[in-house]
């Protein structure tokens, strides 16, 4: 059986310009696809005509994921929060300093990035947790150099794998 049997009358519309998606059956909308609403035709009288129409979901403004990544400013010594998940760290000030990543923290697929500004290294520190430098391999603790930029990722349980730029 086609996924699709289309008669004379039945056909799809996507109009580029309006960035919206419909498929008409018999000349009549049954679905239709915006930018900014999902509408569905979901009432028919026995002759097989819309007697209603709902629309799902009307949102002004429909925004997938994160557009930007929150920012928590650093300017001596922490430790990574559940809160810091998905978050950039921005180190500035007087360093150094460190930043300690605490057993039990984060949930696998975590990441948080930190992007070093202040005038000295910093330290990210492992608080009973296993972290190597990508490509390394090796359990220690890592120093972002100033101007560094680096991504913390756990991988595990407790296991986290940090990389990018200005790291040892």
């Amino acid at each position: 059986n086609p996924i699709l049997n289309m008669d004379i009358d039945d056909y799809l519309i996507f109009d580029r310009a309006a960035n919206n998606f419909s498929f008409v059956v018999g000349n009549i909308s049954r679905f239709s696809l915006s930018a900014s609403a999902l509408t569905l035709a979901v009432n028919f009288n026995t002759s097989g005509n819309i007697t209603t129409s709902a629309s799902i979901y009307t949102e002004s403004t429909i925004e997938v994921g994160y557009r930007d990544e929150p920012q928590r400013n650093v300017e001596g010594n922490t430790s990574l929060t559940a809160a810091d998940r998905g978050r950039r760290l921005y180190c500035t000030g007087t360093a150094p300093y460190g930043i300690g990543i605490p057993a039990n923290t984060m949930p696998i697929g975590s990441k948080v990035a930190i992007v070093n500004d202040s005038d000295g290294p910093v330290s990210i520190l492992r608080n009973s947790v296993v972290m190597w430098i990508g490509g390394s391999y090796v359990d220690t603790d890592a120093t972002l150099a100033v101007g560094g930029v680096a991504e913390i990722r756990c991988v595990q349980n407790n296991r986290f794998v940090i990389s990018g730029f200005g790291l040892s």
